[in-house]
């Protein structure tokens, strides 16, 4: 009897100490993957591979998570024509709220914010986290920055404290070559 009580220990040991080696990580290499827009329409991500990537990863019950983060990333001003495309993408799998219901909110914030071009995606069936590891990314803002050849700069599953979000501008700034202008607050 002991020893199966200690094969099963060892074995959910073991079990364990894998699924935490999974999780997407800083220098893992990712590949592009086709999920859905806000019309449920296929789309691959866009910008990937062209681009460094900023990807808001959001579950639509949390959407004012980061905001400090958002609010230093607006005040950088990135001009457009630059290597840079920053994105959301919302968790559908993970909300109680209908998808039509949420995808019908996100074309609302297309078309109100329609100058800005917004680029709002989706993913009803965890396509993305289960692609690339994401872990536990339920009631998150997950932020992803990824560079031009799928290499991941950043990963936080969780809301941002100050300094990470300082942390996560310092190395949007180094990698666009744009000048920090940013108001400590």
């Amino acid at each position: 009897m002991r020893n199966v009580i200690l094969i099963l220990i060892l074995t959910l040991s073991a079990q364990l100490t894998f699924a935490q080696d999974t999780t997407l990580k800083v220098g893992d290499k990712v590949e592009n993957v086709e999920i859905r827009d806000s019309k449920n329409k296929p789309v691959v991500l866009p910008s990937f591979g062209e681009k460094n990537l900023l990807i808001f990863y959001a579950d639509p019950d949390k959407p004012d998570k980061n905001k400090y983060f958002i609010d230093q990333l607006e005040a950088l001003k990135l001009p457009k024509d630059i290597d840079f495309f920053c994105f959301g993408i919302v968790n559908l799998k993970d909300t109680a709220l209908p998808n039509g219901l949420v995808r019908w909110a996100v074309r609302i914030k297309e078309r109100a914010y329609k100058e800005q071009k917004p680029t709002i995606l989706t993913d009803p069936k965890h396509i993305l986290k289960k692609a690339w590891n994401l872990g536990d990314v339920n009631n998150c803002m997950t932020m992803i920055l990824i560079d031009k050849s799928g290499e991941i700069l950043y990963y936080q599953a969780e809301e941002l404290n100050r300094e990470q979000s300082d942390h996560l501008i310092g190395i949007i700034t180094e990698i666009t070559g744009h000048e920090q202008r940013i108001a400590k607050k």
